[in-house]
């Protein structure tokens, strides 16, 4: 059975990202001249974006790093049944061979159920490697969609608590963020939320609401003299 790589690096809080692209000319002087581009969205107010770096997120999430030990584990056990069965044709064709070459075959029937009994083990081992790629491969994918619902559920918390229109992925392998202000980065604040979570902490303390800002007292109507 060959050895399960748990990569879980599929995650994305993002859909889609559109990047649109105008025609530039380059200046003699090194400088690029940009159209400027036209957008059919309308806006009704300015946006509120940010930012989470997947691989910090990774590297910091426990339910992530718990997920990924318990696949480690199943793979390792799922191995160790493979070489288990794997030993045991060997073992069988290895008798057989020693048989053969000391005469303790006194008849073509002996050699033949041998024989079947080695090819037997051998498709019960082939069976099995099967069963046990079909299994690990399910308990990944179970594995991996509960810590992606877990990270949905919580940023569409956070982004409506925080009032965030729209919240990027980011990471260092496949990036779809051309460029992202280090101001907008909020990964170390949601790992801190994801951690609270998993730990089993109450909702208030997963998402708090931002404190609205207090608003001016109406000024009093002047009295009429």
């Amino acid at each position: 059975m060959k050895k399960t790589k748990t990569i879980l690096g599929g995650l994305c809080l993002l859909c889609a990202l559109c990047v649109a692209c105008s025609k530039s000319e380059d200046k003699k002087d090194g400088t690029v001249k940009v159209e400027p581009v036209s957008t059919p969205v309308k806006s009704t107010g300015e946006l509120k974006l940010a930012y989470v770096l997947l691989d910090t997120l990774q590297n910091q999430y426990q339910f992530f790093k718990d997920v990924d030990a318990e696949i480690k584990a199943k793979s390792e056990g799922f191995e160790a049944q493979m070489k288990q069965a794997e030993q045991s044709v060997l073992n069988k064709q290895s008798q057989m061979e020693k048989k053969y070459n000391s005469g303790g075959y006194t008849s073509q029937e002996q050699f033949q159920a041998d024989q079947q009994a080695a090819q037997r083990l051998l498709q019960n081992a082939q069976a099995l490697e099967q069963k046990l790629q079909g299994e690990l491969q399910q308990f990944i994918l179970e594995k991996q969609q509960a810590v992606n619902d877990t990270i949905q559920n919580v940023m569409d918390q956070y982004a409506k608590a925080k009032g965030y229109d729209f919240i990027f992925s980011k990471s260092s392998s496949i990036d779809h963020l051309l460029y992202a202000n280090k101001a907008y980065d909020v990964t170390e604040e949601v790992v801190a939320i994801l951690n609270k979570l998993y730990a089993g902490k109450s909702a208030d303390e997963i998402a708090p609401k931002e404190k609205a800002e207090p608003k001016e007292k109406a000024a009093k109507p002047a009295e009429k003299k």
